[in-house]
């Protein structure tokens, strides 16, 4: 058997176990909590780093069947990492953590399955052999392991090391979005809302955004479920739920979330215009170089728009707007230096800015900066 360098297997720590539980269940005979201390001390959370420790615990957990815990500390004795490196060692432990993934998947333990086909998958202690990975995914997937599911699922989509199949994909994905696999409804729904292989169905497509969206962990699905409410595109247009998603997407990091959901406060658009939402939303959005967003705020500041009327912050803002390619924010800042109120009148600098947003294709920038050309300015 070929041993190759791969990935490390971690597993998660639970954020709830205190140090001393964790202790006092290794004690008692719980592996998986070992493993956990194993990690801890390896990577030195919430503890003083101490390698030899952590190679104690792999080793106690390793020797009771963790296969994780060979695995890590195989990669440990393959790098050399607060050990000495012996890649003797780190074979013997991969070739066991892949003899108990083996044994726990026969006996039908699906995230065993899993954990076997990522080693398949990315070549990680063992020959890549995708064909043989979809296999095992195909098995955990029946077991209901729903991260399984939808990574089957991607490798029919994107046909990575099996042949591409649309359908199958699908398939895959209802499973792991039934199971509960945020992302797995995440890329159902983009298979139906943009017809990827498949029909077209946007009311299932609504479905499964609405499942990812609400798992808390999707903003992207909650973006695209907001423009679906937005625009009415495919569904019936519905203001409120168009909020309720942008709100959930811009709470999540999606700054295009918070974009539209600034600019349905700005407007007003199936909900009560509130300027000073909107404000706060588009200065978040400009922090986040989020350039439309500048230039709205820009705008706002340019004419007092809900806000005090400031032409040296809206400046700020088109600035930061302009040189994300907004070409308008040009045509905006050379308004405010030709009328010269709020800050000093500059006809040339004005000139420049019409010339630019002329250059960028901005046709009536091109008709001022004629104008004050033909002006001798």
């Amino acid at each position: 058997m070929k041993i190759i360098i791969g990935i490390l297997l971690l597993g998660s720590i639970a954020n709830t176990a205190t140090f001393s539980k964790l202790v006092s269940a290794c004690d008692n005979g719980d592996m998986k909590e070992c493993r956990m201390l194993g990690h801890m001390y390896q990577n030195g959370k919430k503890i003083k780093q101490d390698f030899s420790k952590a190679k104690q615990l792999y080793i106690k957990a390793c020797n009771n069947g963790d296969a994780i815990s060979c695995s890590n500390l195989g990669h440990m004795y393959q790098r050399g990492e607060g050990i000495k490196k012996n890649t003797s060692r780190a074979k013997e432990l991969f070739i066991k953590a892949i003899t108990i993934y083996t044994q726990a998947c026969n006996n039908k333990d699906a995230e065993a399955c899993e954990s076997l086909g990522s080693m398949y998958y990315y070549g990680s202690a063992i020959k890549q052999d995708k064909r043989k990975a979809k296999e095992l995914y195909i098995e955990a997937c029946n077991g209901k392991s729903k991260y399984s599911c939808t990574t089957l699922g991607t490798m029919y989509a994107e046909g990575d090391g099996i042949k591409q199949d649309k359908n199958e994909a699908k398939e895959a994905y209802i499973k792991g979005c039934d199971s509960g696999d945020e992302i797995g409804c995440s890329y159902l729904g983009n298979m139906y809302y943009y017809g990827d292989g498949i029909k077209k169905d946007f009311t299932k497509a609504e479905k499964a955004f609405v499942k990812a969206c609400n798992s808390g962990k999707d903003e992207t699905s909650c973006y695209t479920l907001g423009l679906m409410y937005d625009e009415g595109d495919g569904i019936a247009k519905d203001k409120t739920k168009a909020k309720e998603a942008y709100t959930k997407a811009c709470n999540g990091g999606s700054m295009s979330g918070c974009y539209n959901l600034g600019h349905m406060y700005y407007d007003g658009n199936g909900i009560k215009q509130n300027y000073i939402k909107a404000k706060k939303l588009y200065t978040k959005v400009c922090n986040n170089r989020h350039v439309n967003g500048c230039f709205n705020l820009g705008v706002m500041y340019d004419f007092g728009i809900g806000v005090r009327q400031n032409k040296r912050k809206a400046l700020e803002s088109y600035s930061t707007a302009y040189n994300g390619g907004v070409i308008e924010a040009y045509y905006n800042s050379g308004v405010i230096y030709y009328q010269g109120k709020g800050i000093t009148k500059d006809k040339k600098k004005a000139k420049e800015f019409f010339g630019l947003a002329c250059d960028g294709g901005l046709d009536f920038g091109c008709k001022q900066y004629k104008l004050l050309n033909e002006k001798g300015i």
